[in-house]
């Protein structure tokens, strides 16, 4: 007797139906910076950047940073933290040493986008 495998693909409705997301609307108020971390730490994936809900390191966590930040323009900073608009569309706090300015050749615009998240593009 001879066995086959059958390999059978099967794509959901979500992956066969996705939608490209670009971006809807500018967020005023707002310009692109880039989170400051070592190499080291982009490698450690347990390794975090606090988005906090106050400018106080004990204020609790709202979001974990991501790699491309929405700073409050103008720099609103307190206590040694920069506010930033989290990804969830509240306003946070991250400390001022873990923002680098975004390069200054590339286009970033906080927007918030087709799927009703919020981002830099």
């Amino acid at each position: 007797m001879i066995r086959r495998a059958a390999l059978i693909l099967v794509l959901s409705s979500s992956a066969a139906a996705a939608q490209p997301v670009y971006a809807v609307r500018p967020i005023p108020g707002y310009a692109c910076a880039k989170l400051n971390i070592t190499e080291h730490e982009a490698m450690d994936f347990h390794f975090a950047v606090p988005i906090r809900s106050a400018p106080d390191p004990h204020a609790a966590i709202g979001t974990n940073a991501s790699a491309v930040l929405l700073l409050k323009q103008p720099v609103h900073a307190e206590n040694g933290y920069v506010e930033v608009l989290q990804l969830n569309g509240q306003p946070g706090w991250i400390e001022q040493n873990r923002v680098k300015p975004y390069d200054p050749h590339a286009r970033c615009v906080p927007s918030v986008l087709s799927n009703g998240r919020i981002g830099g593009g």
